[in-house]
């Protein structure tokens, strides 16, 4: 029987339901301390969501523990036991998803002093007496919050200021920077980040601004007043807190806040926002806040392989209602997906699915409204195919390593592929080019050889062989008339595709500030042509076309510059001059102190950057670190590679940093491999 390939249908419907859920996932670990060996009956918690109790299990004699009848979303697992402190992990957990490999890693623990106060109308600091540690968040490789204020049915005492204004909160990690939420009834909910547990900590309140809300519906036209509404309120602006309160039997809640533009939300069981309503605070005299919430349904799909029927997971898919982004899910094992909508349209977007097309058109509206949830049909998607690459290395080479390194330059495709030089590569495409050809650059960077290799189309899925060769070096010097060194200016390199009559870019190197370049993986036999460029993009000068013998080597020279290139001074990379964002202080100063690759990337790139550097770490191993540069404030959730506050050093977005601490490249996007472990 031919199997029907459906990639995607667009409806309006309600109700339509092709499988069921379980409304259930777990999650299983083991609870280890710093030599590796299990913790038996340690404390665990699971926090499902702010405003939820937390859940109680103890591990057994091998350390494990688990947790049963979870619901999607996000998720935090957190230990401890006597004389250690509080670690954990934060998971966004998929519907149905069972995850079993959780491990929680229990250090030595300390108590960290502080004193909280306020400063009155004449500047006097006075202590706050019933200051509360509402939580405390470890930053370390990931963001673990410890809600303090939750633990009380557990038998712990809550951590308040006493009427000088101290207060000492135990179980804090050695050597590991936190950050500690602090809540008042008569001051502003307050959020210090990178507090050191090595030096007490003063922490200064602020009457705020006091902000009465109440949350709504519309019944019979009629606004009415919600009881028992849990609301998120959430500030866009650094430290990034998150506030949660609950309405009373009025439908009405009372909070202070500084000042600020926040997001918020509201919810009860059968009740939503249409997504993060926006709101700024401002006045200190008082706001007023209305939030209105509309009856919701859940909403739950299934992404599945359209040629072995088997589930996709991975995939990026995000909810749209009245023109805002309402939720942001990723399938699980079981390629599934589930989230709370409210009544109306609400348009279902697939935004990214890793190895497969996007289906086509890549949104799917849908009518909601009922009580039943609604159950989505499958999406059914086709895999890319993938390139398969087989490296052919020359017959009178001598290897000494078996490891390879592919790249995709066009389309462009941030991020490596390592593997066996003696297996096939099979590399996954994002996308497939409609015009033009995939170029690609292999290479065994400890041997000095590689090659670019070319695929046509409609070849993908066939064998490509490449021959690799032994790589040459080109060095030169940018100067003005009079001789002096033009550090301002872009040297890059381009191969021609004689057959199209193409360019691609391989490579683009920022001069250094004495005028020089130079790059230490030339391919030979391929006619390149090399150009230099300003900051602002316009062309200075180009070489001829050139080719390169195996293993030749090219010194251009002095480059004489006509035009009056005007530049500024270059910064040097100083830790002084940045800000741990994410990642405690010993884990960023890897990164000064190298070998490190640092990547200067927008806020809003963050997530993506992520999977790209964790990749790079993998391949390289831990001998080379990895971190961002970032020029605002960012929020720490579900981040795992260090990020640095500050201005960029230059024009280019990646820094090559050797083992002593001196930035030896500049460049854009990610180099080739030979570039980092060859000066």
């Amino acid at each position: 029987m031919q199997r029907v390939w459906i990639y995607f249908c667009v409806f309006s419907f309600i109700g339509v339901s092709f499988f069921t859920y379980s409304d259930s996932s777990s999650i299983k670990g083991r609870v280890l301390d710093n030599n590796n060996l299990p913790v038996k009956n340690a404390e665990v918690y699971c926090e499902q969501n702010l405003m939820s109790p937390l859940i109680q299990t103890f591990t057994d004699e091998e350390g494990q523990f688990r947790f049963l009848n979870l619901t999607e979303g996000p998720t935090g697992i957190f230990a401890t036991t006597t004389g250690m402190a509080w670690s954990g992990i934060h998971i966004n957990l998929p519907a149905e998803e069972n995850i079993t490999d959780v491990e929680i890693i229990l250090i030595p623990a300390k108590s960290l002093k502080g004193k909280v106060v306020v400063t009155n109308e004449k500047g006097k600091e006075i202590s706050v007496s019933g200051a509360e540690i509402d939580r405390f968040a470890i930053l370390g490789l990931e963001k673990v919050a410890i809600p303090c204020s939750k633990l009380t049915p557990f038998g712990y005492k809550k951590v308040v200021s006493d009427k000088e204004g101290f207060f000492l909160l135990d179980k804090i990690p050695v050597g590991q920077a936190i950050s500690l939420k602090v809540v008042h009834p008569e001051y502003a909910v307050t959020t210090v980040e990178n507090i050191s547990s090595d030096t007490d900590i003063k922490i200064a309140m602020s009457k705020g601004c006091v902000v009465l809300g109440s949350v709504y519906t519309i019944q019979n036209d009629n606004r009415v007043k919600v009881a028992n509404s849990d609301v998120t309120i959430k500030n866009t602006q650094p430290p990034y807190e998150s506030v949660c309160v609950r309405t009373n039997a009025d439908g009405e809640f009372t909070i202070r806040l500084n000042p600020g533009i926040y997001m918020c939300k509201a919810e009860t069981v059968h009740l939503l926002s249409a997504g993060w309503e926006i709101k700024k605070i401002a006045n200190s005299i008082g706001e007023y806040m209305q939030i209105q919430v509309f009856p919701s349904v859940y909403i739950s799909g299934q992404i599945l392989d359209a040629v072995s029927g088997e589930p996709v997971p991975g995939a990026k898919v995000s909810i749209e209602q009245g023109g805002r982004k309402a939720l942001s899910l990723t399938t699980g094992r079981m390629g599934k997906f589930r989230g709370k909508v409210v009544h109306g349209q609400a348009y279902i977007k697939f935004e990214a699915i890793p190895g497969y097309t996007i289906p086509q058109p890549s949104q799917l509206k849908v009518v909601v409204s009922g009580k039943d949830e609604i159950i989505l049909p499958g999406v059914w998607v086709k895999k890319v195919d993938s390139l398969k690459v087989k490296l052919v290395i020359p017959q009178q080479k001598v290897l000494t390593t078996n490891r390879g390194i592919v790249s995709i330059l066009n389309p462009p495709q941030l991020g490596w592929y390592a593997g066996n030089i003696d297996s096939l590569f099979e590399l996954k495409l994002s996308s497939i080019p409609t015009g033009g050809k995939i170029i690609g650059y292999a290479e065994i960077p400890e041997e000095n050889i590689g090659n670019v290799f070319v695929v046509d189309n409609k070849d993908i899925g066939k064998i490509c062989e490449t021959n690799l060769y032994t790589l040459g070096k080109i060095k030169g010097r940018v100067v003005n008339k009079e001789g002096k060194p033009i550090s301002d200016g872009i040297f890059s390199c381009v191969v021609k595709e004689p057959a199209l009559n193409q360019e691609y870019l391989l490579w683009q190197v920022l001069l250094s500030t004495d005028g020089s370049f130079s790059w230490n993986s030339i391919i030979p036999f391929k006619p390149l042509i090399f150009r230099l460029y300003d900051n602002n993009g316009s062309l200075l000068w180009q070489s001829s076309e050139m080719q390169f013998l195996e293993g030749e080597n090219k010194d251009l020279g002095d480059i004489v510059i006509e035009k009056p290139v005007v530049g500024k001074d270059r910064d040097l990379l100083s830790r002084a001059n940045y800000k741990n964002l994410c990642g405690g202080s010993e884990i960023v100063d890897k990164i000064f102190n190298g070998p490190s690759i640092l990547v200067y990337v927008d806020s809003a790139e963050v997530p993506f950057m992520q999977e790209v550097l964790t990749n790079i770490g993998n391949i390289v191993g831990g001998d080379i670190n990895v971190g961002m540069i970032v020029e605002s404030e960012i929020d720490c959730n579900g981040i795992n590679i260090p990020i640095i506050l500050g201005q960029r050093l230059s024009s280019a977005t990646t820094y090559l940093i050797d083992g002593s601490g001196n930035v030896i490249c500049e460049t854009f996007g990610l180099p080739v491999m030979i570039r980092m472990i060859k000066k």
